[in-house]
């Protein structure tokens, strides 16, 4: 049960703290990263409720807070036709207007509007602009509205797309339900993200035609996969496919810095409970029990190497908690008493109750 030929008990003796349990077995340093959760950055998201429209907002359209009297923005004219309506609409994207682009349509379906804002029109036009528009003129009978086919450009990606039209000559004519949407999952929670350079959360979107980029603004960390997504016609969903959450070459520096702090300071604990899953049970199979403050733990040499060269997984459902691989083994040695013995070893093995 202990190390060397002069362990403790000696012939005769007890028969050391291992008893007949004794399997040579070293006490794993469990999955001692798992139990080290590097915290690298705790940033509250800003949460922007942008809507469109109204008072001296203008869906932010990055006016910088000026003068009202300054405002461009058109509406649809009441005698648009369906072609007027559709050239109007795709004009407004792409001259970054949301509050113009929004009055060419008749409602928006029940959703979240914060994508729909002069100032995510901008970053998508940044990205890949929509230019060389045209609109075909719609045939047949239009008494209650119909289909009008437009193509353009979204950067050097040409886009051909319908748009339904709803109305009549009477009445004036809209867009209906003209815009797409966008998914950002669940796995990015905790970070501080962004699309088109504006905050937002994880969800669900309403979006106009365009493109969309999400990042991360939070320190040490980045996002990867496809970070780059467009909608190019109703109803379609820009799929950001594939996004992981990691860290950059100043958050891995900081993530193996924070584990050996730890595990230094774990390995060179002398008490029973130790932390990084090296926690002890004072009572050995045999009977044994160890004396507290007296144990010497050691990490081995391979396990030191594989410390600093860990490669760091963010949590999928918490990104902000970042994890490690298992490492290693560590030695133990301790001070053990039973009936008025006592002595000084390595421990090999643990009986029932002891937790590691």
């Amino acid at each position: 049960p202990f190390g060397g030929p002069n362990g403790p008990g000696g012939p005769g003796g007890p028969g050391g703290p291992g008893g007949s349990g004794g399997s040579g077995k070293k006490l794993p340093l469990g999955l001692i990263i798992g139990g080290i959760v590097a915290v690298l950055a705790i940033i509250g998201l800003a949460i922007f409720l942008l809507t469109r429209g109204g008072g001296d907002d203008n869906g932010g359209g990055g006016s910088g807070g000026g003068d009202a009297t300054e405002e461009t923005t058109t509406e649809a004219p009441a005698t648009a036709s369906p072609k007027e309506v559709v050239e109007g609409y795709l004009n407004a994207l792409a001259e970054g207007d949301a509050e113009t682009a929004l009055s060419y349509v008749d409602s928006i379906s029940p959703g979240n509007e914060s994508l729909l804002t002069d100032e995510i029109l901008a970053g998508g036009n940044a990205i890949a602009p929509i230019t060389e528009i045209v609109v075909a003129e719609p045939t047949g009978d239009f008494t209650y509205g119909g289909d009008v086919d437009a193509t353009f450009k979204m950067g050097e990606t040409v886009v051909d797309t319908t748009f339904m039209v709803s109305g009549d000559d009477e009445d004036g004519y809209t867009l209906s339900n003209p815009h797409g949407s966008v998914y950002l999952p669940d796995s990015l929670k905790g970070l501080a993200i962004t699309v088109n350079g504006v905050a937002v959360e994880p969800g669900d979107y309403d979006a106009f035609i365009g493109t969309y980029q999400v990042a991360t603004s939070t320190p040490n960390f980045t996002i990867t996969g496809t970070v780059d997504a467009t909608v190019t016609e109703p109803y379609e969903s820009a799929m950001f496919s594939g996004l992981e959450v990691g860290l950059n070459e100043e958050g891995t520096a900081a993530f193996h810095a924070a584990v050996k702090t730890a595990v230094d300071a774990c390995v060179a604990s002398t008490m029973l409970a130790g932390g990084c899953g090296l926690d002890m049970s004072p009572n050995l199979s045999g009977g044994e029990v160890i004396t507290e403050g007296s144990i010497v733990r050691t990490l081995s040499g391979d396990a030191g190497l594989k410390l600093t060269s860990l490669n760091p997984r963010p949590d999928y459902s918490n990104p902000m908690h970042v994890k490690g691989d298992y490492i290693g083994s560590v030695d133990v040695e301790a001070e053990w008493s039973k009936d008025g013995q006592s002595g000084r070893g390595t421990i090999w093995g643990f009986g029932a109750g002891t937790s590691i």
